[in-house]
């Protein structure tokens, strides 16, 4: 039973697949005791538990993805979507669509049809068995053959039951999925606003209905993106195509961003970027980040030196002479407990 976080929902548990062994990646918690005021946070993420996979073999996918960051990923490839002209076009077109039932009808006649000659042969059969002589030398044998046919004939009566009920099941499955997919294209026509309204449990429960899977690149891409494709349950109007798919183009993350902000598509974008700014994949964060991190997680201080002289250890690039202390005295060498404390902040910012 949950006792904190009641109304935390991991939203898009198992339909993201592990890429290493296809496992549902489950939802998860780290949960941080600031000492300073004696609060707890919670940071949620996607990960596999390191299911056996058939040969036997664990699964060794490490990497825990951060709900918040990952979800926002999910959702805002979704606003793309349904901000492109054409999308709403197609989607009304959907609504007003009606499911081709008519195989399925025929079907249903063709088993009834032939459910109704296999009951009509019974009831001659059943004649026949009354009318027989019981004084007739044959009597017992022709009785047998007779029950023989008769049993027969109850098993394909039992055989067209099953069909008959499983195409009626069929028929139903398939009107029900028409209703489901129109609640879902309207809901998708207001999703701007309707979502952000929505509790996590609804989101999760709309995400469950929409989304087949997720699957994963085994790393990330120079892009910083991980997701490889999204499988719906239903067809959609994506990036100039239909389909029941979305596959992620391979453009840089910056032009992505810029595309789902945009309320419309109408154009290029140009994007003027300062290439020493981009020297590398690498996330950034401040000094003050870094320490603010390490306290609330761990209750350290720790200085600027020891972050420089960590950061020069881990061959993370940093300003000529910054961990190098000051004067001929001797330098303060960083201790294990806190250099394991910095490393994590780093992780935590993508910085390795």
């Amino acid at each position: 039973m949950k006792t904190h976080s009641l109304e935390h929902e991991h939203i898009l548990s198992g339909i993201i697949k592990c890429p290493l062994c296809g496992a549902g990646m489950i939802g998860t918690v780290y949960r941080r005791h600031n000492k300073k005021t004696d609060e707890y946070k919670d940071t949620f993420y996607y990960r596999c538990h390191h299911r056996k996979r058939a040969d036997g073999k664990l699964c060794d996918f490490a990497p825990k993805l951060n709900q918040d960051k990952f979800n926002s990923e999910v959702e805002d490839v979704i606003r793309y979507m349904v901000r492109e002209g054409r999308f709403r076009e197609y989607m009304k077109n959907k609504l007003d669509e009606q499911v081709d039932m008519s195989y399925l009808e025929d079907e249903k006649k063709q088993l009834q049809g032939q459910m109704q000659q296999v009951q009509g042969a019974k009831k001659k059969l059943l004649q026949m068995i009354d009318r027989l002589d019981s004084g007739d030398r044959h009597y017992d044998q022709k009785y047998k053959d007779m029950s023989d046919r008769l049993d027969n004939l109850y098993d394909r009566i039992s055989e067209l039951d099953e069909e008959l009920a499983g195409v009626d099941a069929r028929i139903q499955a398939a009107y029900e999925k028409q209703i489901t997919g129109k609640n879902v294209y309207q809901f998708l026509l207001d999703f701007d606003t309707l979502y952000e309204r929505m509790t996590d449990l609804e989101k999760k429960q709309f995400m469950r209905t929409f989304i087949e899977s997720i699957e994963l690149y085994p790393e990330k891409k120079d892009n910083g993106r991980i997701i490889s494709k999204i499988e719906l349950r239903f067809p959609v109007y994506y990036d100039g195509q239909e389909g029941n798919e979305i596959r992620m183009p391979d453009k840089n993350t910056v032009e992505t961003v810029v595309l789902l902000s945009r309320e419309k598509v109408d154009g290029h974008i140009s994007i003027d970027l300062d290439v020493e700014k981009l020297e590398s994949k690498a996330g950034t964060a401040t000094y003050t980040e870094i320490k603010a991190y390490i306290e609330d997680k761990y209750g350290y201080k720790v200085s600027s030196l020891y972050i420089g002289q960590i950061k020069d250890k881990a061959g993370i690039k940093e300003r000529k002479n910054y961990n190098t202390g000051s004067g001929n005295g001797r330098v303060p060498i960083c201790p294990p407990e806190k250099e394991e404390a910095i490393m994590d902040a780093f992780r935590h910012f993508n910085l390795i």
